[in-house]
C-alpha cells in the first residue's frame, strides 16, 4: 500500500527541513479497525520517521513510522492505517 504520494513526501520533507515553523498537516491516516487519526507535518531526512498530531483518545504531538510494515494491528498481516 503506497500511504504517500511523491508530491506529499516532498512537501513533508520541505517542512522536516524547517523544524522551527508550525506546518500544517499534509496528510491524514486513520485506522480503519477502531480509534486512531495522525496528522502528519514533517518527515525527517530518514525518509521513514515522520511528526505531527496523533490522537488515539487524547491528542499529542508526537513521531512516527511511515513504513507500512511498523503498522500492525494485533494478529493481522497487513498495515493497519490508511490515508
Amino acid at each position: 500500500m503506497i500511504l504517500l504520494t511523491d508530491e506529499q513526501r516532498a512537501q513533508l520533507l520541505a517542512n522536516g527541513r524547517q523544524p522551527d515553523v508550525d506546518h500544517n498537516p499534509v496528510v491524514k491516516f486513520f485506522n480503519p479497525l477502531g480509534e486512531g487519526v495522525w496528522l502528519a507535518t514533517e518527515l525527517d531526512t530518514d525518509g521513514d520517521t515522520m511528526f505531527g498530531l496523533a490522537d488515539i483518545g487524547y491528542p499529542e504531538l508526537c513521531r512516527a513510522f511511515r513504513d507500512p510494515a511498523a503498522f500492525r494491528h494485533g494478529d493481522r498481516a497487513g498495515p493497519a492505517l490508511q490515508r
